[in-house]
């Protein structure tokens, strides 16, 4: 079985088996012996300070595996996905700009058969459902009728920003004479500007019994 092991004055150097016990053993260096080698591209190291693997490229060592990748400037521009429910975007090295984090369950946060009526506006909290640096909120909006969506007019589901405008709310609506449980959804972005709060209205057509429904599904720093 072929196998290298030389020794070096200062650090054990690469050990290769195979059989058994298949393994490739990089040469083990705290950091201050790392950095007192004439690195040159291509070298792999385990840096036993940092518990990590480490190879140099581009003139700097970077560490490989758990994460380390992510701190390489050269894989923080474009656009990254980085665990299982979030997606960065770098337009140059080490300048994040934005964000999108995908909720693993949305999160409802309204409920509701009673509502607000018309030009009447509601503040729901969404700190506990997003980050400090939340700048728009991924929702859903859902009517869904409890048996009868009414007899005339229209049940209105509206979602603005904080004290904001509706000039450009985000809206859903189920019209009236719909078959019994008949729903209607709508998802879009509302812009929250760190304040983690939004405002809704909704109103109930004559006659109908709906519930109003609002789901969190992510969010944008």
């Amino acid at each position: 079985m072929p196998r290298v092991d030389s020794s070096h004055a200062r650090y054990r150097s690469v050990v290769i088996i195979d059989g058994a016990g298949n393994y490739l053993q990089l040469p083990s260096l705290t950091t201050t012996q790392r950095d007192a080698l004439s690195a040159v591209n291509g070298m792999l190291v385990y840096n036993s300070t940092t518990a990590q693997i480490e190879s140099y490229a581009a003139g700097s060592w970077v560490a490989i595996g758990a994460g380390g990748l992510a701190t390489h400037a050269a894989l923080k521009t474009g656009v990254h996905g980085a665990g299982s429910n979030y997606l960065s975007y770098f337009p140059a090295a080490d300048a994040l700009v934005n964000r999108t984090t995908w909720l693993a369950t949305p999160q409802q946060i309204l409920s509701s058969g009673t509502p607000t009526g018309a030009g009447e506006w509601t503040t729901l909290d969404a700190t506990a459902e997003t980050g400090a640096l939340t700048k728009f909120l991924i929702l859903r909006l859902r009517i869904i009728g409890a048996g009868d969506s009414g007899d005339s007019g229209s049940n209105t589901l509206r979602v603005r920003p904080y004290l904001g405008s509706t000039a450009a709310c985000l809206r859903v609506h189920l019209s009236s004479a719909q078959p019994n449980w008949a729903e209607a959804n709508d998802v879009g972005i509302v812009e929250v500007n760190t304040v983690q709060a939004f405002d809704y209205e909704s109103v109930e057509a004559t006659g109908a019994a709906v519930t109003f429904e609002i789901y969190i599904l992510g969010y944008i720093e």
